[in-house]
């Protein structure tokens, strides 16, 4: 499964079909979320790394414990 181009640079505003702008920023606070690099102030997302953190976001309810 891969929905991002791994070999782009996308901005936050690209990503609403994830989180809006404001999501992502917050995430970047917390640092919580996918990994980022800052250029000339602004910020952007490799697709890589956008769909690792998809993957790494996935839960298999046959997977999980009754608590």
């Amino acid at each position: 499964m891969n929905p991002f181009d791994n070999k782009k640079l996308y901005s936050p505003n690209e990503l609403g079909e994830i989180a809006s702008a404001g999501q992502l920023a917050k995430l970047r606070h917390f640092r919580k979320g996918p990994a980022y690099v800052k250029l000339s102030g602004s910020i952007r997302y490799s697709g890589a790394d956008l769909n690792a953190w998809i993957v790494s976001c996935r839960t298999d309810p046959s997977e999980l414990t009754a608590a």
